[in-house]
């Protein structure tokens, strides 16, 4: 008969340390519980590959941040250009005006040497000031025209045969221009058709269709 060997107390002492590994760790090998299998772990891209695509994105990422700072520039530059102009138009009306003002002067009859005196300063002050404004690009509008509308503001209107509708008879008050752009209509008169109907005369067919019929009789009685 075989005997039976009798457990040392360390043999005992490691089974119970490997029973309580087992219950503390119940995760242990759970790969092979039920059957079920560990998944494969996801696929890897190239660096290479990945590399080129990071670059991509970096790259297309940076055309549109350089197309927006393109946009943002393109759109203040216009904003600053139109408050310029905008600036511009208003200081040259005020200097458009003093012209106005010094253009009447000049046109005051003189009777003493001082007024004359005087005349010939404003005279000089107006051709300087005249001399400024074209340096801007200032020019008379033209009313040798017929009335634009685009250049032109009617104050009035005179019924007249003498010139057609929409001659420019009188200038009140010159307009300017800058360029192509208007800064002040021309302010005028013009010619319109008179508003009372001249009486038609009547036209040859009408004549003959109105023309009284000569009687028979009365043609012989005028012979006889």
């Amino acid at each position: 008969m075989r005997k039976k060997t009798k457990k040392q107390p360390a043999d005992e002492g490691q089974d119970r340390n490997q029973d309580q590994n087992q219950a503390q760790d119940p995760t242990q090998d759970e790969s092979t519980v039920d059957g079920a299998e560990t998944p494969a772990p996801e696929e890897v891209l190239d660096p290479l590959a990945q590399a080129e695509k990071e670059r991509d994105e970096h790259f297309a990422n940076l055309l549109r941040a350089h197309a927006d700072n393109q946009n943002l520039r393109r759109r203040s530059q216009e904003n600053i250009d139109l408050a310029v102009r905008s600036t511009e138009a208003t200081m040259l009306g005020e200097m458009l005006q003093a012209l106005d003002w010094l253009d009447m002067a000049l046109l005051m009859p003189v009777e003493t040497p001082e007024a004359q005196n005087l005349k010939v300063g404003v005279q000089l002050t107006r051709d300087n000031l005249w001399g400024s404004l074209q340096r801007f690009q200032i020019s008379p509008i033209d009313t040798e025209i017929p009335f634009d509308p685009k250049l032109h503001q009617a104050v009035a209107a005179t019924e007249t045969l003498d010139c057609a509708p929409g001659t420019i008879l009188t200038v009140v008050r010159a307009g300017w221009k800058r360029g192509e752009d208007v800064l002040r209509h021309a302010h005028v008169k013009v010619a319109a058709a008179p508003a009372s109907e001249a009486v038609a005369t009547p036209s040859e067919g009408e004549a003959q269709e109105t023309a009284p019929e000569v009687d028979g009789t009365s043609e012989g009685n005028a012979n006889g």
